[in-house]
């Protein structure tokens, strides 16, 4: 029979079971200031910090949400007059932010 002390420093840990959301530091992972907060807030201020007109499976990709639920933010925004659709023929829908 091993000792306690030898299963502690010589075996390995079982790894625990994924449950909710989980968090990782690396450089796919959206910043903190776009990543938690009212959906709203988090598309404007993502859009803010990069400066040019994207669409929302980027939007969605740079805060960590799902694109159906960034389309919802982004009707709710476009009421308000904080964004705007840019719709070009043949081109994928953009949006631009226009308050600053």
């Amino acid at each position: 029979m091993k000792s306690m002390l030898t299963q502690l420093l010589f075996e390995p840990v079982p790894a625990p079971p994924q449950r909710g959301r989980s968090v990782r530091f690396d450089v796919d992972e959206p910043q903190i200031m776009v990543a938690t907060g009212p959906l709203d807030e988090r598309i404007a201020t993502f859009m803010r910090l990069r400066g040019y007109p994207m669409t929302a499976r980027e939007i969605s990709a740079g805060i960590g949400s799902n694109p159906s639920q960034v389309n919802k933010g982004l009707h709710t925004l476009i009421g308000r007059g904080v964004v705007e659709a840019v719709e070009i023929p043949g081109s994928v829908k953009e949006y631009v932010l226009l308050i600053d």
